[in-house]
C-alpha cells in the first residue's frame, strides 16, 4: 500500500470490529466505564487500565482482563502483517534477493535490520537501543497473536495490549519514514542520471553541429539544407549503405537454404 492507504484502511476495519463482538450477558465485579456497545474495540485499549469492566447496557458487559480475543488478535493481525510487510521492503530496497528474504523470519529480518545504518532515517525514536527493545517486544507478541492459546487469552493483561498498540503504532510510523527517505533518494538519483544523460545528448548534438560546419567551411559551394545540400545527401548515402546490406544479408541467406 502507499503512504497512508493502510492507515485508511486500518480504520474502516477496526471500526467494524465493536465492543459487543466481546460483551457478555453477565456482570463482572470492579470498577466499570460506561461505554457504547457499538465503540470500536481498537479506540477502547488505550483505556483498559482505567477499569475492570467495560459496562456496556442493556445487561452486557465486558471483562478487561480477558479483553484478548479473537476480535483483539485480528485486529493486531492486521496491523502486525503491515509492519513485516514495511520491514520485508525496507530489505528489498537494500539490495536483499527477494528470494532470500522469502526463507527468514521476523527474527532475522528484525536482526539484520538492526545491523543496517538505516535506523536513522525515522523520528520516533531518538536512541537504537529503544528501537531494538520495541522490535523485540512485538517480534515476541507476533507468536501470541498468530497461535491460538487459550491461557494467553486470560493471562495478557491490558497493560500488555496497551503498551504493544502504542509500539506497533510508532514502529509502523518509524518503517514508513525510512521507506520514504529511501524512495526519495531513488528518485533523486534518478533526476541526476537524467540530468547526465541530458548534458551527454547536448554535447553530441554540440559535436555533430561542429562537423556540419566544418563540412559546409570546407564546402561553402554546396548549400546546408535543400535538395541538394550536405544534410540531404548524407542521408541519402546512410540509406544507401543500410539498402545494399539488407540486400547482401538476404542474398547470403538464400544462397544457405
Amino acid at each position: 500500500m502507499y503512504p497512508g492507504e493502510f492507515e485508511k484502511f486500518f480504520s474502516r476495519v477496526s471500526n467494524q470490529f465493536t465492543l459487543d463482538l466481546l460483551a457478555r450477558e453477565r456482570q463482572f465485579e470492579g470498577k466499570s466505564l460506561h461505554r457504547n456497545p457499538e465503540t470500536p474495540i481498537w479506540d477502547t485499549i488505550d483505556i483498559l487500565d482505567t477499569c475492570e469492566v467495560v459496562d456496556l447496557g442493556g445487561g452486557k458487559y465486558v471483562q478487561t482482563a480477558s479483553f484478548f480475543k479473537r476480535p483483539v488478535r485480528i485486529l493486531f493481525f492486521i496491523q502486525l502483517s503491515e509492519f513485516e510487510s514495511r520491514l520485508f521492503r525496507i530489505h528489498e530496497k537494500m539490495g536483499t534477493d527477494v528470494a532470500l528474504l522469502n526463507d527468514k523470519n521476523l527474527k532475522e529480518l528484525v536482526v539484520e535490520f538492526l545491523e543496517r545504518e538505516v535506523g536513522e532515517w525515522q523520528q520516533e525514536y531518538d536512541t537504537k537501543g529503544k528501537l531494538k527493545e520495541d522490535l523485540k517486544a512485538i517480534s515476541v507478541f507476533r507468536n501470541s497473536v498468530m497461535h491460538v492459546n487459550k491461557r494467553l487469552e486470560k493471562t495478557i493483561a491490558p497493560e500488555t495490549l496497551i503498551k504493544r498498540k502504542q509500539q506497533l503504532g510508532k514502529l509502523l510510523s518509524a518503517l514508513q519514514q525510512i521507506l520514504d527517505k529511501m524512495y526519495q533518494d531513488t528518485s533523486e538519483e534518478k533526476n541526476e542520471l537524467s540530468e547526465v544523460q541530458m548534458q551527454e545528448m547536448l554535447r553530441s548534438i554540440g559535436s555533430l553541429q561542429e562537423s556540419i560546419e566544418v563540412i559546409y567551411t570546407l564546402r561553402p559551394s554546396r548549400r546546408l539544407v535543400g535538395e541538394d545540400s550536405i544534410m540531404t545527401r548524407g542521408w541519402e548515402m546512410v540509406l544507401l549503405m543500410c539498402t545494399r546490406s539488407r540486400r547482401r544479408i538476404l542474398i547470403r541467406k538464400g544462397v544457405e537454404k
